[in-house]
C-alpha cells in the first residue's frame, strides 16, 4: 500500500506541469455536435452488453470462497452468465465491425493471450519484462517524430507497438 503512496508527489507533478503547457487547437474548427450525434458514434448496445458481463465476472471472482464455497451456484452462476455474455460481445463487436468498442480480435489475441500462454508455458517472467522494455523504448522514440498533421496510421501504429510492450510486461 506504501508503494501507492510514493507516486502520488511525482504524479501530482507531472499534473501541474501538464496543466501548464498550452497546447494549440490547429484542427479546422467544426461545428458543435448535438448529443444524439455524438451518441450515435459510440458503440452503446455493446457496452450495454459488455458491462454485465464485467460484473458478473467481478461479483463471482470477488465472492470466491470467502462469502461462498467455490461449489455453490452463487458463484458458478456469475461465471457462466459472463461466459455467456462475452460471447454475445464478441459475436456484436464482430457484427458491428468498425463502429466496435474494442480494437480489431488480432491486436487482442497478440497482446494479452500470447503473452500469457508463453509466460504460462516458460514461467521464466524476466524475460517478458526484458520484452516489454524493449518494446516500449523502441516505441517512445519514433513518438517524437509526430506532429500535429501527423497521419492517423502513423500514430496508430506507434499505440499498437506501445500496447503490445505494456501487455508483454503485465
Amino acid at each position: 500500500m506504501a508503494g501507492s503512496y510514493i507516486k502520488v508527489p511525482v504524479r501530482s507533478v507531472a499534473a501541474a506541469i501538464l496543466l501548464l503547457i498550452h497546447i494549440p487547437d490547429n484542427r479546422a474548427h467544426k461545428t458543435s455536435t448535438t448529443t444524439v450525434a455524438t451518441n450515435a458514434k459510440l458503440d452503446l448496445s455493446g457496452f450495454a452488453i459488455f458491462a454485465p458481463c464485467v460484473t458478473m465476472l467481478l461479483l463471482a471472482i470477488e465472492w470466491d470462497g470467502a462469502k461462498f464455497l467455490w461449489n455453490s451456484a452463487t458463484v458458478i452462476a456469475p461465471f457462466c452468465g459472463a461466459s455467456v455474455m462475452f460471447n454475445i460481445f464478441a459475436f456484436w463487436e464482430k457484427r458491428v465491425a468498425d463502429k466496435a468498442m474494442t480494437p480489431s480480435g488480432y491486436e487482442v489475441m497478440l497482446g494479452t493471450v500470447v503473452p500469457g500462454a508463453l509466460l504460462e508455458k516458460f514461467g521464466y517472467c524476466l524475460s517478458w519484462m526484458i520484452t516489454s522494455v524493449v518494446l516500449d523504448s523502441i516505441d517512445f522514440g519514433p513518438y517524437s517524430t509526430l506532429k500535429v498533421n501527423s497521419l492517423t496510421a502513423q500514430w496508430v501504429e506507434f499505440q499498437i507497438l506501445g500496447g503490445l510492450g505494456e501487455d508483454f510486461g503485465l
